[in-house]
């Protein structure tokens, strides 16, 4: 499932390419992609020019000049291209946006994802008014981070996942967090020191700076450390990482590297 990272990327892909674009036709293949009747959702959208393309966590906003935005969510993943003409095979994809110059925007294989359509000064009351800082543009500080964790009781591992609290991070990188910060998964946020939520917020901006620079162009891939690991052995001290389930995801972590607290 794409996480910050990723949706970071199809933004500064969109931002680059569809800037300025004005849209002449929609086409929706898949109805439950979309919030209102394919009908509707066309009269939205026509007429409108790209003027900004923003992000929140892991959604992706297109703000028109009609005053509509569009609020692009792709689940569990998906492509979002720029083609040379709206062609395309309907069974693999879902909407396609036409422009004025010909080309279009196709959106393949959303796979429970969406593009839905409101009112731009109605964004604040939809899903995006429920999400946290972003962490990437809005990380916090070690303090804020206190603010937001330091007195709950839940596990970091749950915590990090909640998007209202702080919203971008998903499952493969709240592993990859944990461990940078040495913390155990089941660690709960008010037993966390003030050390342990500076490590911490070090811990978030480095693997997501290092997961953005894997993905430029001839960069090596983002390797886990203990993400989809288990039973391999730690990198830093070889001990056999460890898998558990925890308020139904996975979670992986170095038992030796992140060693649970009393608590926990």
């Amino acid at each position: 499932m794409p996480e910050l990272p990723e949706l970071e990327m199809v933004r500064r892909y969109l931002a680059d390419c569809c800037l300025g674009r004005t849209i002449a036709g929609a086409i929706v293949n898949q109805p439950a992609c979309v919030n209102v009747p394919p009908q509707a959702y066309e009269r939205c959208v026509v007429g409108g020019t790209l003027e900004h393309v923003w992000r929140r966590g892991k959604l992706v906003l297109l703000d028109l000049s009609n005053g509509v935005s569009l609020i692009i969510h792709l689940a569990l993943g998906g492509e979002v291209l720029l083609k040379p003409s709206p062609d395309h095979d309907p069974k693999q994809t879902q909407i396609v946006l036409s422009f004025t110059d010909g080309s279009a925007l196709h959106f393949h294989q959303l796979r429970l994802g969406n593009v839905h359509v409101f009112p731009t000064y109605h964004l604040a009351t939809t899903r995006v008014g429920r999400l946290g800082p972003d962490a990437l543009n809005e990380l916090p500080d070690a303090e804020g981070l206190k603010t937001i964790y330091g007195a709950s009781g839940k596990a970091m591992k749950e915590l990090l996942l909640d998007q209202s609290l702080l919203c971008g991070i998903g499952n493969l990188y709240s592993d990859e967090i944990l461990f940078r910060a040495g913390l155990h998964p089941k660690t709960r946020g008010k037993d966390l020191s003030p050390d342990d939520f500076a490590g911490l917020r070090d811990a978030i901006g480095q693997t997501l700076a290092d997961a953005l620079q894997a993905k430029q162009p001839g960069a090596p891939p983002f390797e886990p450390q203990v993400y989809g690991r288990t039973d391999e052995l730690c990198g830093v001290c070889g001990t056999p990482i460890v898998r558990l389930r925890l308020a139904n995801r996975s979670a992986h972590f170095c038992p030796q590297c992140q060693p649970p607290r009393r608590s926990a």
